[in-house]
């Protein structure tokens, strides 16, 4: 199983060349709909053991601040799904389970 790990966005373009997905979560602290997201955020690692995850705090450093604002301008938490270097897709908002898996299974489908 693959370990969540924090990154800065500064680290973020040597993960995104990877040959397998990438996905980030981009939060902030007090956001409501982040934190009820962790959680279902945390379980994605079991689904999805060849993909790396990435967890990002928007306001630790204006680089993540504008790299979230990059992709979403107003709402948190934020996923974003890279692979080969490539951005498949944005989520925005909190997602049950089974309705992100749905989803990104959809994005990663589409990109194959």
């Amino acid at each position: 199983m693959s370990e969540i790990e924090d990154i800065d966005a500064a680290q973020l373009d040597s993960y995104v060349e990877k040959e397998k997905p990438v996905l980030l979560l981009i939060w902030r602290k007090g956001c409501d709909q982040c934190r009820r997201f962790k959680p279902v955020f945390n379980q994605l690692p079991q689904a999805y053991p060849e993909a790396t995850f990435l967890s990002m705090s928007m306001f630790s450093s204006m680089e993540n601040l504008r790299l979230a604002e990059k992709y979403e301008k107003d709402t948190t938490p934020i996923t974003l799904v890279f692979c080969k270097g490539i951005h498949l897709g944005t989520f925005v908002g909190y997602y049950s389970l089974l309705d992100f898996r749905s989803k990104l299974g959809e994005v990663l489908e589409e990109n194959q």
